[in-house]
């Protein structure tokens, strides 16, 4: 006998798998955001140790320049670190409440449906994290362009 939907089961592995590797990417961006984190807050922190940062910071432009970018990248880090929810179906508690009864394809449906919609919800907080990551980057690369134009021309 054939079976009603014989791509049931293909469907869910291939969406729970790509629910996987959505997981992992995610954590990789975390990883990502840490390490920028961790990276600007020792470049700030050294800088304000700095015998005569504030002195120079207050005499030169591409100083405040790259001492504001680090600054907003810094925050922009944070930002990116920040928890967020993420969504990872099945519910085990509305499961077992909604579908003891059901017939078995139904109940596939169900789970199958819960997938594609955490995937599409997660899709758009990753999309957001990448963004805060990107614009992190940038900021502490026209940091470090300032700084490197300060050290060169003084300015």
């Amino acid at each position: 006998m054939a079976l009603p939907y014989p791509s049931l089961q293909l469907v869910e592995e291939t969406v729970a798998k790509q629910l996987d590797n959505q997981a992992d990417h995610i954590d990789s961006l975390d990883t990502k955001a840490g390490i920028l984190f961790g990276f600007l807050a020792v470049t700030l922190g050294s800088a304000a140790g700095s015998k005569d940062f504030f002195e120079a910071a207050g005499r030169y432009n591409a100083l405040k320049v790259a001492t504001l970018a680090v600054l907003a990248g810094f925050l922009s880090s944070i930002a990116a670190f920040a928890a967020r929810q993420y969504r990872r179906d099945p519910s085990p508690r509305a499961l077992r409440e909604q579908y003891p009864n059901q017939p078995e394809d139904a109940t596939r449906f169900a789970l199958a449906d819960a997938y594609v919609d955490s995937f599409e919800m997660n899709q758009a907080r990753i999309e957001q994290k990448v963004k805060l990551l990107q614009l992190t980057l940038v900021l502490a690369a026209i940091g470090g362009i300032a700084l490197a134009l300060h050290v060169i021309f003084e300015l």
